[in-house]
């Protein structure tokens, strides 16, 4: 399930070429396990949490799919995982860096670096690397990856002696 529409559909257009980029090279070298063509059905949330309620639950409960792959978006993920967990299918998001999205339950994963990694190395380059001790960021508040980030990089930041981190929140433009 990804945004393949809405206001994720690049992030959600680009994830479903990667994994039929990878589909193609599985299956041209003898398939998923047991020797068999591995198979991918998509399903398009709109970018929208309560159509990832409905996605997700059409592909375990009407495809009887063995596992969910997505979504991109962390709260979008966070929506499709409390479905896969309650119904105890493995779900794997590609790039949900959100802590919260895994801690739903033990059937979702994700395959990326979480906020507090990524937060932490770029203050790291910020602090360390360029020397600079002011630092200003703009962030989407109503996201959970803009945020969550900026949370976590004005942790690192100060805790390497950053003296004034200056956050400035806005809401995401949902026309972008």
């Amino acid at each position: 399930y990804l945004s393949l529409s809405g206001a994720q559909t690049q992030f959600g257009q680009d994830t479903k070429q990667g994994i039929d980029l990878a589909l193609d090279q599985i299956n041209k070298d003898g398939g998923g396990p047991k020797g068999r063509p591995m198979k991918v059905l998509y399903e398009d949330d709109k970018s929208n949490p309560q159509e990832v309620t409905n996605k997700v639950t059409q592909l375990i409960d009407r495809d009887k799919v063995v596992a969910v792959l997505g979504e991109v978006a962390s709260s979008l993920s966070k929506q499709g995982g409390l479905v896969a967990n309650k119904k105890k299918v493995l779900m794997i998001s590609p790039s949900s860096t959100n802590e919260d999205v895994t801690e739903i339950g033990p059937f979702v994963f994700r395959v990326c670096f979480v906020d507090g990694f990524q937060g932490k190395m770029a203050a790291e380059f910020a602090v360390k690397t360029l020397g600079k001790k002011k630092l200003g960021m703009l962030v989407a508040s109503d996201d959970l990856y803009s945020s969550g980030l900026a949370s976590e990089f004005k942790k690192a930041a100060t805790a390497l002696g950053a003296e004034d981190v200056l956050i400035v929140t806005r809401e995401r433009d949902r026309n972008l």
